[in-house]
């Protein structure tokens, strides 16, 4: 065996001890770790069922390009609600089949960070960015929620992968044909991209654009013209097949293509385009702070660990080595290059919306930009200390793994036991086991009222935690409150959901032919309901929660 495969078959083998990390850290406790759903994981759920049962979404749209969600202004890309549709075909509508392709796509993600640093000849550095990504603190909470962004760095690893193997970087004996072929599916994947998630809609083209023109001479010593020529014609026709059902939605539906990102646009709500210019300086820069990425993060419960950082301490360090290094070395750093302008573009399509911080979603699309700079840092590192002596080096390795076992350590302490007893409040962890209380004594109960206790979609959340049947949706009657920028159900059959205080209302609309009715009410523990007290259900701190009633209503002499 040469040299060259037992390095290959090493590295495989340390890839794979990594790609364990990696799944263990995205996939364990995935269904209670954050605790509860968020609406929009829910309602890509629901969307997903509706789909899978009936061709149709909850809306009764077949198919489409942008499912309705939560109204016109607030319609989800579809591509991630049907990659959820084979999950649920074998494990029903549930937590795991709703979390599960993200933090699979996230495990995914750091083999494919691994195999396009690896391109670029330095199988130590990819070993190294992929041990970044599996441990990043960013990318192991966005591959344990079940959003559009979550599967965003993948996608484009995806991407970029595909066109290292097409034959951009390397001139091997493959048939023409082959590479074709994979640079038609990069472009595919980047079109795909760009339709699913806003961020990736201004970012991918970006950096496309962005990443050509840095590798420029880069290709050029290694392609003709023509070439390239062609190599931009295939990729171009594949991105254009990837996004051109967007693109068809965009002159269709503008509404629900746009609706969502119109909203958040910066110069829609700026009173000049230099206000609002200098607003988006300011959100741009909020991106690349040292409060957003090392201290306090995104302060959004759903999105982020509250008092921990997007990347650890110890990373801080390697990248700014990493940067070092690409600086000293730009011409001859063709990774680096394009890592180094990656993170400045990322943040372009967060610095265009409404924010106060940091956003760990819209700037998703730095992932794993970071982490590969990270790698290069940390493989400079190791390679300075290779000129130590032994007992030098044994310490400089040492100190590295402690610092990355801490790092690690402290943010798994931190999200999988503290994370979960303050995150409930968001993630509405109380509806979980309310609505499974409720499916089993609905059948003895003429009307049932679920109090939105500051959740607007609580609606959406029953339809998730009662299995809800799409046939029997489309067929009960229902009402929703239709607002500007979102809508809400209000009435799915004799599920009303609504505060308590707006049951003498339902009664007399509804149920004015009745001389009696037996109610059951779920309200805010801090709410006075006149009725016998069932059960009280409380969030992980120990605070109560929601309390569920029994309420007998005489309408007239029984």
């Amino acid at each position: 065996m040469s040299v060259t495969q037992a390095d290959s078959r090493n590295s495989l083998r340390f890839l794979i001890l990594i790609l364990f990390a990696a799944a263990a850290f995205r996939i364990t406790l995935l269904d209670v770790v954050p605790p509860g759903v968020n609406q929009d994981e829910a309602m890509h759920a629901w969307d997903a069922w509706c789909l899978l049962k009936t061709g149709m979404d909850h809306g009764g749209a077949r198919w489409p390009v942008f499912c309705e969600s939560f109204g016109l202004r607030e319609s989800h890309a579809a591509p991630f609600v049907y990659l959820l549709i084979p999950f649920q075909s074998l494990l029903g509508m549930n937590i795991w089949s709703t979390r599960l392709p993200s933090a699979m796509a996230g495990t995914l993600a750091v083999a494919l960070v691994y195999f396009f640093v690896a391109r670029f000849g330095n199988r130590r550095t990819a070993l190294l960015a992929a041990t970044m990504l599996a441990i990043s603190p960013w990318h192991v909470h966005l591959s344990r929620l079940a959003f559009e962004a979550s599967i965003g760095p993948t996608m484009l690893l995806a991407g970029l992968v595909l066109v290292c193997r097409s034959g951009l970087l390397d001139f091997d004996d493959e048939p023409k044909r082959a590479k074709a072929s994979r640079l038609l599916a990069s472009g595919i994947v980047f079109g795909l991209l760009t339709w699913t998630y806003n961020a990736y809609r201004v970012f991918v083209p970006v950096f496309l654009v962005g990443t050509t023109m840095v590798l420029w001479r880069f290709l050029k010593a290694r392609l003709s013209f023509v070439e390239i020529a062609r190599v931009a014609a295939i990729g171009s026709v594949g991105f254009l097949l990837g996004v051109s059902p967007f693109v068809a939605a965009s002159f269709l539906s503008p509404e629900k293509a746009w609706g969502r990102a119109t909203s958040e646009f910066v110069l829609t709500k700026s009173p000049s385009f230099a206000a609002g210019f200098a607003t988006m300086a300011k959100t741009y820069a909020l991106q690349l702070s040292p409060s957003f990425l090392f201290w306090e993060g995104d302060p959004s419960l759903v999105q982020s660990v509250p008092g921990h950082g997007q990347l650890y301490y110890v990373v801080g360090v390697f990248v700014l080595t990493g940067l070092a290094l690409v600086v000293r070395h730009w011409r001859s750093q063709p990774l680096g290059r394009l890592v180094v302008v990656w993170i400045l573009l990322a943040p372009i399509p967060a610095g265009m919306t409404m924010l106060a911080s940091g956003h760990a979603l819209r700037a998703s699309t730095v992932i794993p930009a970071y982490e590969i700079l990270a790698g290069i840092g940390l493989c400079g590192i190791l390679e300075w200390s290779a000129r130590w002596s032994a007992s030098g080096r044994v310490v400089m390795r040492s100190i590295l793994v402690v610092a990355l076992t801490v790092s690690a350590g402290r943010f798994a302490y931190v999200f999988f036991v503290d994370y979960p007893k303050i995150a409930g409040p968001s993630f509405w962890e109380e509806y979980r086991p309310l609505f499974a209380d409720v499916a089993a004594r609905q059948k003895d109960y003429d009307l049932i009222l679920l109090s939105p206790n500051e959740c607007p979609q609580n609606g959406t959340l029953y339809l998730f935690y009662t299995g809800a049947d799409p046939h029997r949706y489309f067929e009960a009657p229902k009402r929703f409150w239709h607002g500007k920028d979102w809508d809400s159900l209000v009435q799915y059959g004799n599920v009303y959901f609504a505060y308590y205080r707006n049951l003498p209302t339902i009664v007399r609309e509804s149920f004015a032919d009745r001389k009696e009715l037996r109610v059951l009410v779920a309200e805010r523990s801090d709410v006075a309901v006149q009725g016998e007290l069932l059960r009280t259900f409380r969030y992980s701190d120990g605070r109560d929660a929601m309390k569920l009633y029994e309420v007998r209503v005489t309408l007239g002499p029984s």
